[in-house]
């Protein structure tokens, strides 16, 4: 990932309202804000054999690779996953938490916020600023 942003609460309109909005959702999850330097933009995870990314301000996208034998030939097949739920916030933890517009009534197949185990990647916001 090539572009990263700099700090976002994806919905906001005002960057003054960033903090007070990022506070709401740790909040719903339970956990505390935090500071700039830790905030999570990405996560890519493991779920029941898939490999989920959640990201900030995006629909969740997964992967699930299944091999099928065909005429003795292992054969890889790869089906693209996705989900209609924006991605509010990700918070760590011991599992992380993904908190998506599923929270809000949208339409999703995970429930909000949702547990997301350890990630196999994590990728942060850019350092000490904010997208105006």
């Amino acid at each position: 990932m090539t572009n990263i942003p700099a700090f976002f609460v994806y919905g906001i309109v005002n960057p003054k309202d960033f903090e007070s909005a990022y506070a709401d959702l740790a909040k719903l999850c339970g956990t505390q804000v935090l500071s700039r330097e830790k905030r999570i933009y990405s996560i890519t995870f493991d779920h029941d054999g898939e490999v989920w990314t959640a990201t900030v301000g995006e629909k969740l996208l997964g992967k699930k690779q299944r091999t099928s034998h065909i005429q003795g030939r292992a054969v890889e097949r790869t089906t693209e996953l996705s989900d209609p739920a924006i991605v509010l916030g990700i918070f760590p933890g011991n599992p992380y938490q993904v908190i998506t517009t599923a929270t809000f009534g949208y339409r999703s197949d995970w429930t909000s916020p949702f547990l997301a185990g350890k990630p196999t990647s994590i990728i942060y916001f850019k350092s000490n600023q904010v997208q105006d």
